[in-house]
C-alpha cells in the first residue's frame, strides 16, 4: 500500500521505474517457481537455492531494464501478469466448484 501511495502521488514520474521493478519481481518469481518445481528435491543442498536466487535476480534486472527501455512491451507484460493473477484469484475463489 505504501508503494501504491507513492505511485499515486508521484504519478507519471515513477511509471517506468515501477515497470522495471515489477517486471524484475515477476521474472524472479516465475523463474524460482520453475526451478523449484522442476529441478529441486529434498536432497538439494541449501547453497544451490541461493545460487539460483542470485542468478534469477541478475537476469531479472536485465528483464526489468529491457521492459524499462521498451515501455509499451512492459505495459503489455504487466497487463498479462495482472490478468493471470486475477484469473488465479477468481478460480481459487469461485470457479473450482463448477463442473465441466
Amino acid at each position: 500500500m505504501v508503494v501504491g501511495l507513492g505511485l499515486c502521488i508521484l504519478g507519471r514520474k515513477l511509471f517506468k521505474p515501477a515497470i522495471c521493478l515489477i517486471g524484475m519481481c515477476a521474472f524472479v518469481f516465475i523463474s524460482l517457481l520453475f526451478f523449484y518445481s522442476v529441478f529441486f528435491n529434498v536432497n538439494t543442498q541449501a547453497y544451490v537455492g541461493w545460487v539460483v536466487l542470485s542468478i534469477s535476480i541478475i537476469l531479472g534486472d536485465g528483464v526489468g531494464i529491457f521492459l524499462y527501455k521498451v515501455s509499451r512491451a512492459g505495459v503489455a507484460v504487466l497487463a498479462g501478469w495482472g490478468g493471470l493473477c486475477l484469473g488465479l484469484i477468481l478460480y481459487s475463489a469461485f470457479l473450482y466448484k463448477t463442473e465441466s
